[in-house]
């Protein structure tokens, strides 16, 4: 029987077929069977393509990392709501795939980033704010906010306004959905790192606080 003319299965296509299973059904669901199963092929089949399933679920930490919209360079005076779009899109990406999140922690695809990376150290450098506390405050969000979305878990549950008074007052007072809420906190963090940074009259830059 002769070869097909073009493959039957194809690196992008398996990972986002990997995505799918496990958007819908948890990353446990995902094998090398049910994978084949989808694509209509042989599960020994996908060894032609993919060294081992660590391969497959680093691709699709890929998919989930290049979902991330990047916006125009800013100009100078609206720098710091171009970062804020920055973290909200890539923070969104993983709220997108909730399931998926913690192939980040194990396969992080930084090197498919680095344009994106490049465009955000022109941005900060500038001012500077370091890019480390930008890309961990927005890593550490998303991946807990997926892992509360994955398991139906609310961020404060079973509070007790008798027993947790201000706790519940502060929930209640609370003006931003989750997504508002953490723009909020980059803004803050922003102004907070260039604030730190600023000189002072006499030339010298202020002090960072000490913690105690």
């Amino acid at each position: 029987m002769a070869r097909p003319s073009k493959p039957l299965i194809s690196k992008d296509a398996s990972a986002r077929a990997a995505l799918e299973i496990i958007d819908a059904e948890g990353l446990e669901a995902l094998s090398l069977e049910r994978l084949a199963k989808e694509l209509g092929v042989r599960a020994p089949s996908l060894y032609h393509h993919f060294a081992d399933k660590a391969e497959i679920l680093a691709r699709v930490a890929r998919l989930v990392a290049l979902e991330v919209p990047v916006p125009p360079e800013p100009s100078t005076d609206n720098w710091q709501e171009w970062m804020v779009e920055m973290c909200v899109g890539f923070r969104r990406a993983i709220m997108a795939h909730p399931n998926a999140a913690p192939l980040l922690l194990r396969y992080y695809p930084r090197q498919f980033m680095l344009s994106s990376y490049e465009r955000a150290s022109r941005v900060l450098d500038q001012v500077g704010v370091p890019l480390e506390g930008v890309d961990k405050l927005t890593l550490g969000s998303g991946l807990y906010g997926a892992y509360r979305k994955a398991t139906g878990q609310s961020e404060f549950p079973a509070v007790d306004p008798d027993r947790d008074p201000m706790l519940a007052r502060a929930l209640e007072a609370n003006p931003f959905g989750e997504e508002e809420a953490f723009a909020e906190t980059v803004r803050s963090f922003l102004r907070g790192v260039v604030s730190a940074a600023l000189p002072t009259r006499n030339g010298r830059r202020r002090s960072r606080a000490r913690s105690s």
